[in-house]
């Protein structure tokens, strides 16, 4: 009877908790979106709401990759199908997409623990770990992926085969969300080969719908099943496509190893640990794939900063803290109770509320960050009439479908110089248009500043410092919009 009251007191401390969460939500809602990334994901999902994968407008095309004729969203298209939903309301109700995979991804975790036979008093662990609730207020895949694969780990152990069959289909759409998703399901399929044929069967049939949905996109958009926008850009601008740069170069690899290894320990304290105790095999080949692969890809080394490693770098093993959560709560008790005996319950729910303390910062200065790029956007839509171009030097403040403004993302110097992927010259693109807005702390001769103020960057350098942040608007007398 006492080990009932116990669970229902701990049902009723994560409800309260999640409450808690939907405050924050409430209090901290994002009004804009953050980095480029998120850029992207609105643009490829405001195509498909017009029913299209695709534009021939150059304009519209900005950093798509394109064939010469049309312009191509640069990601997997799973994100822009979880968001098309709610663009068709505006722009601001897209961020409940992650705060709605938060709440119900706590329902989930409390199941999987019961299966999994620990405590559901470990979900605190995943309701208010720092990591999930930043990315939930952001509509980066990785959050969108994350429960994905949680939702697929939970049907993984059903002992149904219809169980099995959602689970492949969860992973399947995992895939459809990021090309390598692969490294954070591959250890379910590959166990269940080992030790039980017919769920692998199941699985592998729930996984070839969306599987083939995103090999079939890009052969339509990219020409090839095997073709992602990123190798796309690669071969039709004459770049190098090998991601694997630290193959040869060992320093590199361990190096982005022991980024990875801090991320996982410092946060959740010791977590990296739960690695080397006895695990299922699933989670140790998929935690120990996900650590090698993102040991060898370029884009863990072009991230492994100080100041932005705690951001841009953990959004690539999110999906592995998932695996690492149930057999960190029992380490973590094991040491509470070490320390503080018959009291470390309460040790515990200090640590949840500690940790709870913490997500509410990082959301307020999500929402912070937000308010800021959105003055920005709004300064240059009050600043330059309908169907000007607009020429910036950072190209997450300004959405074209959004607004009558042709926005352009123009890095280095602007006049003589041709913009990346385009044949027109940009001091051309000028002459055509009545109206220039530059976002630049250049050439401040002959700039009229029409928005200035000190702000923070972007990411948590922006508790440590500030910077000034001007536009300057230039009339070009000449030019008349045709």
């Amino acid at each position: 009877m006492d080990k009932l009251k116990n669970i229902a007191g701990d049902e009723r401390v994560i409800y309260a908790s999640l409450l808690i969460y939907v405050l924050f939500c409430v209090l901290f809602y994002p009004s804009y979106y953050l980095v480029n990334d998120e850029h992207h994901y609105l643009r490829g999902a405001y195509l498909l709401t017009e029913g299209k994968f695709w534009t021939d407008n150059e304009l519209h095309g900005y950093h798509f990759p394109s064939d010469g004729e049309r312009y191509f969203p640069r990601y997997p298209p799973g994100m822009y199908v979880l968001l098309a939903p709610f663009i068709l309301f505006g722009l601001k109700p897209v961020f409940l997409s992650g705060m709605i995979f938060h709440i119900f991804g706590v329902f989930i975790f409390v199941r999987l623990l019961k299966r999994l036979n620990i405590p559901s008093i470990a979900a605190l662990l995943y309701l208010a770990y720092p990591p999930f609730v930043y990315y939930s207020f952001t509509i980066f895949t990785d959050y969108a992926l994350t429960f994905f694969i949680l939702l697929g780990w939970y049907l993984y152990l059903s002992k149904s085969s219809r169980d099995h069959f959602l689970a492949g289909l969860c992973f399947g759409f995992a895939f459809l969300l990021k090309v390598n998703a692969f490294v954070f399901f591959l250890g379910f399929f590959a166990v269940a080969l080992w030790k039980n044929r017919k769920k692998f069967a199941w699985m592998l049939a729930g996984s070839i719908p969306f599987g083939s949905l995103h090999l079939a996109y890009n052969w339509v958009v990219y020409g090839s099943p095997f073709l992602t926008a990123y190798a796309f850009w690669d071969q039709f601008y004459g770049q190098g496509s090998n991601p694997f740069v630290t193959l040869g170069n060992w320093e590199l690899f361990f190096i982005n190893l022991f980024y990875q290894m801090v991320l996982l320990l410092i946060l959740y304290p010791g977590m990296v640990l739960v690695l080397f105790r006895k695990n299922e095999w699933e989670v140790l080949f998929n935690s120990v794939t996900a650590l090698l692969f993102f040991s060898m890809i370029v884009y863990t080394s072009e991230v492994s900063k100080p100041t932005l490693m705690l951001v841009v770098q953990y959004r690539y093993i999110l999906p592995l803290t998932l695996f690492l959560i149930p057999g960190y709560y029992l380490l973590l008790s094991s040491v509470l109770s070490r320390i503080f005996g018959r009291h470390s319950r309460k040790a515990y729910f200090a640590i949840v509320v500690l940790s709870l303390i913490v997500c509410g910062l990082l959301a307020a200065l999500i929402q912070a960050s937000s308010e800021r790029n959105e003055r920005v956007a709004q300064s240059i839509v009050d600043n330059t009439s309908p169907n000007s171009l607009v020429l910036g030097r950072e190209m997450s403040y300004f959405l074209n479908e959004f607004y009558a403004r042709d926005y352009r993302s123009v890095r280095e110097n602007m006049e003589g110089s041709s913009y990346k992927g385009y044949e027109t010259p940009v001091d051309e693109l000028m002459s055509r248009y009545a109206l220039v807005y530059l976002v630049s702390e250049e050439q401040e001769s002959n700039r009229t500043i029409v928005h200035e103020e000190r702000i923070a960057p972007k990411y948590f350098s922006g508790l440590f410092k500030t910077f000034d942040l001007k536009f300057y608007l230039v009339k070009n007398e000449s030019g008349v919009r045709s």
